[in-house]
């Protein structure tokens, strides 16, 4: 499907329709007679369209395509963001693109990170017609969704991300955790999730001491993992004194920055 999102959204479709030659023709036709005039409403767009499951075993995708500064309708971005993603109910993975400096990156981060997917933007608006096609292109092809994982004995609190987003061939899923070595011998990751008609499991095991000597950036990757997964619990609870505590003692341990760690 294809939503048009200005003062009001206008669908190409009432739901999402195979993608055949003829359905992605009209979607073009569409495209190509489009002019930039009204005001952006990004939350009456998209929320129809995370409204609608997808099919089992198949990815649903939601491509947002915008500046993420909406100026009618709902427009206070944690509400967007909150909203969204529990109507969302993680079913529909949101991958968000802009362009410029003008993207507001809070809202389009924040709204990708809750919702199984990524945000990326275009270092101008010129670009953006090669920027965006290779953008998509990342996650064109899935193999695995709805995922589910046991790390075993790790310590579970200290596993990010959360939410394991779905399998792409073409895209790398990054997990960052942290293990005792007197008490933690072996890693072992048990996996499922479903891939068409089909439920998969995988079963990964390693003898931690074997395991390659890490570069050292991990320490601070895992720590911005981590304030990754407090700003998004900021934007669920609000500003609370105990996750902007975790926040600015993960800045200043680990010397990464973050929007709170002033």
């Amino acid at each position: 499907n294809l939503v048009i999102f200005r003062d009001t959204p206008a669908m190409l479709q009432q739901s999402r329709v195979p993608a055949t030659e003829q359905n992605k023709a009209a979607a073009l036709n569409q495209l190509k007679s489009l002019e930039s005039r009204g005001q952006t409403d990004v939350y009456s767009a998209v929320h129809p369209v995370v409204m609608e499951p997808p099919r089992t075993g198949i990815p649903g995708i939601v491509l947002v395509v915008s500046d993420f500064r909406p100026t009618t309708g709902l427009q206070d971005n944690r509400t967007i963001i909150n909203t969204l993603s529990n109507d969302n109910n993680l079913l529909n993975s949101i991958f968000a693109f802009g362009a410029g400096n003008t993207v507001n990156r809070y809202t389009m981060d924040l709204l990708a990170y809750r919702n199984k997917g990524r945000g990326r933007i275009a270092p101008n608006i010129e670009s953006t017609a090669t920027d965006l096609p290779v953008f998509f292109d990342e996650f064109s092809d899935p193999l695995l969704v709805d995922i589910r994982v046991d790390y075993g004995r790790i310590d579970k609190n200290a596993i990010f991300p959360k939410v394991i987003p779905d399998f792409y061939r073409k895209g790398a899923v990054t997990v960052y955790g942290r293990f005792d070595p007197k008490n933690d011998r072996e890693f072992v990751m048990r996996m499922t999730g479903r891939a068409w008609n089909r439920e998969k499991e995988l079963v990964f095991r390693a003898k931690l001491a074997d395991a390659a000597q890490g570069s050292a950036s991990i320490p601070g990757n895992w720590a911005f993992a981590k304030s990754y997964h407090l700003i998004g619990e900021i934007s669920r609870q609000g500003e609370t004194p105990e996750l902007l505590g975790q926040i600015r003692e993960l800045s200043r341990k680990y010397n990464i920055r973050t929007t709170y760690d002033q």
